[in-house]
C-alpha cells in the first residue's frame, strides 16, 4: 500500500482477528466451519479501495486456501451496512470479531477452518505535512501498544 501512495505515511495500530459472519439460518454449522460448506452462499464485503488492501483481499486469500470461490459477491459501503443484510439472510461475510459488539445476536459468528490472516487497522497521514506534537505523542503511544507486523 505505501508504494502505491508515496505521499502517505502509515503506522499500524491493531491486528484484528477475522471471523465468518453468518445469517441465523446457518446456526447449525459447526465452529470452526469449512469454507467448502459455504460455497453456495453470496458474500457481502466492503467495496475495494484502489491501493488500500482490505477485507476483499483477505477474503480472496481465504478462498484460494480453501480452493473454493463464492457463488457471488455483493459490495457494500461499510461493514455496518452488511450486518442487517446478513441478518436478513442475504449473504455471509468476513469481519473483525469486534463486529459482534454491533451485531449482537442478530447474526451467527464462526471461525474458519482455513487460516485467516488478520485485518490491520492503520493510521494514515500526509507525508507533506509535519506531524503536530499531538500526532507525534499519539503515534508514540500507538506504536508502543501495537506489537504486530504489517
Amino acid at each position: 500500500m505505501a508504494t502505491s501512495h508515496p505521499e502517505l505515511e502509515l503506522a499500524a495500530v491493531k491486528a484484528m482477528p477475522l471471523v465468518l459472519v453468518l445469517p441465523p439460518r446457518l446456526s447449525a454449522l459447526p465452529d470452526p466451519v469449512d469454507l467448502t460448506d459455504l460455497a453456495d452462499e453470496a458474500w457481502i464485503l466492503p467495496t475495494q479501495i484502489s491501493g488500500f488492501p482490505g477485507l476483499l483481499e483477505l477474503a480472496e486469500q481465504l478462498w484460494r486456501s480453501a480452493g473454493a470461490r463464492p457463488a457471488s459477491i455483493r459490495s457494500v459501503s461499510t461493514l455496518q451496512t452488511a450486518v442487517p443484510l446478513i441478518a436478513a439472510g442475504m449473504g455471509i461475510s468476513l469481519m473483525p470479531r469486534s463486529i459482534t459488539d454491533i451485531a449482537g445476536t442478530r447474526v451467527e459468528v464462526r471461525n474458519s477452518l482455513q487460516p485467516v490472516a488478520p485485518l490491520h487497522a492503520v493510521m494514515v497521514w500526509s507525508r507533506q505535512l509535519p506531524p503536530s506534537p499531538v500526532l507525534e505523542l499519539f503515534l508514540g503511544v500507538a506504536q508502543r501498544t501495537y506489537t504486530g507486523e504489517l
